[in-house]
């Protein structure tokens, strides 16, 4: 929790995803979502962003505004540098944990890091107490 997730409906451009933005929306991180269940979130909101904003783009009442230019946007292809653990770094127990959710996802193989030349994965098992 603390980082923003949501979905981004935007034009496609040259560059990789910074096509101006049709439309938008977030989705709440809980405490107990894993890589998973965050996904399932994001691919209903991504679809009832689609089934809502589509329309409106055919008619013409979206307005394309440019993306910000942020250098701390997460981008798929920043997951394996922001996802690696490094075992001489220290993190807040907060910190840890969130980097070990990222990455704890059926096709995923968990979190990695290297250890003396040998490259470890880590995963996590969220269960809530009753």
């Amino acid at each position: 929790t603390g980082e923003p997730a949501g979905v981004t409906l935007h034009l496609i451009d040259a560059g990789v995803d910074t096509g101006a933005i049709l439309a938008q929306t977030s989705v709440t991180v809980h405490v107990t979502d894993d890589a998973r269940a965050l996904y399932d979130r994001l691919m209903f909101a991504a679809s009832e962003l689609l089934r809502t904003a589509l329309p409106q783009w055919l008619a013409g009442t979206l307005d394309p505004r440019p993306q910000p230019l942020d250098p701390g946007a997460r981008r798929v292809r920043d997951l394996d540098r922001l996802l690696c653990i490094d075992p001489e770094a220290t993190y807040t127990g907060r910190q840890l944990i969130n980097l070990l959710r990222a990455r704890t996802f059926a096709d995923y193989l968990g979190a990695p890091y290297l250890v003396d030349g040998h490259r470890l994965r880590l995963r996590l098992t969220i269960e809530e107490e009753p």
